[in-house]
């Protein structure tokens, strides 16, 4: 999914349909004159008109500027209307305005709680996918952030994705590669057996693409998802698929069929929803490699 461009032109017809707090705050928009270049607002029925004041764009621009690099909050603010305007996927990654540089100004969009997350600094120091929006089991493919995130490709399994792996490690002892299908692709899986062992609860996987070049490492072939310890604190934010939980999705579904959808118009979502969760399957180990168990990934 490619990633949104959130532009100053952008933030600054949001600024003026939401009329942010720390907006108002800092363009002082009970004084008579704009606290930047001082021209006299316009004034209807006695009251200052603050973001119609005749005054340039370019204070505004200027204010709000100055709050996207001293509050923090602020860009999340404006970021999560974008995407709520916009209709964004869960996962969906924002970038605003020109810094690019190894994730800078990078955000992601959580539809599942409406909010912004940012790029997860602790396993890599320039931000890699949150830990929030695991691959396998039905959620995300490994490779949905491939051409969006610098640096790295860093991404969290699902705790089924863990469980499946783990699986296959404990029959075929001092292996050292496996195949993985999620959502309908097949994924070569490379590890170090002893490195990995009684760390398998908290690794993370990096995305090496199917065609993929870096310095003297080259690779041509199936996408290679190879595992790396991690710290078990890194995945807090994962949830565990329990019977609470799963009654909980259950009912966010029924929540947005009333919402959305009345009569035969709500029987079609639900419908609609199964035959999505029917179609990506979810992530299936030890069946993919012991069909394919003498093919090995070529890196």
């Amino acid at each position: 999914m490619p990633r949104e461009q959130l532009d100053m032109p952008d933030i600054l017809k949001i600024v003026r349909k939401i009329q942010p707090k720390l907006v108002l705050e800092a363009y002082e928009s009970d004084k008579a004159e704009c606290p930047q270049c001082h021209a006299a607002r316009k004034v209807v029925k006695g009251v200052p008109v603050m973001l119609k004041s005749f005054c340039t764009d370019n204070c505004l621009k200027d204010t709000v500027k100055d709050l996207i690099e001293s509050e923090m909050g602020f860009i999340d603010e404006i970021a999560a209307e974008f995407a709520k305007q916009n209709d964004l996927p869960n996962g969906q990654t924002i970038h605003y305005l020109n810094d690019d540089y190894r994730n800078n100004n990078l955000l992601f969009w959580d539809a599942q709680n409406q909010r912004i997350v940012y790029p997860f600094t602790e396993a890599d120091d320039y931000g890699s996918v949150p830990p929030i929006f695991p691959v396998g089991d039905g959620y995300f493919n490994p490779t949905d952030w491939i051409d969006e995130v610098e640096h790295n490709s860093m991404v969290f399994p699902s705790i089924t994705l863990i469980r499946e792996m783990k699986e296959f490690v404990a029959e075929y002892s001092g292996k050292k590669r496996m195949i993985v299908e999620i959502n309908g692709e097949e994924y070569d899986v490379v590890y170090n057996d002893k490195a990995m062992k009684g760390r398998w609860d908290s690794c993370v996987l990096e995305v090496i693409p199917a065609v993929y070049s870096w310095g003297e490492r080259h690779h041509k072939g199936n996408t290679i998802l190879e595992v790396h310890p991690g710290d078990p604190t890194w995945r807090k934010d994962i949830v565990e698929e329990t019977d609470d939980n799963i009654k909980a999705k259950n009912a966010a579904l029924l929540g947005m069929v009333a919402k959305h959808a009345k009569g035969a118009e709500s029987a079609n979502v639900v419908q609609a929803e199964i035959n999505r969760a029917n179609k990506m399957g979810g992530s299936r180990t030890r069946r993919s490699v012991r069909r394919r168990r003498n093919r090995t990934a070529k890196f």
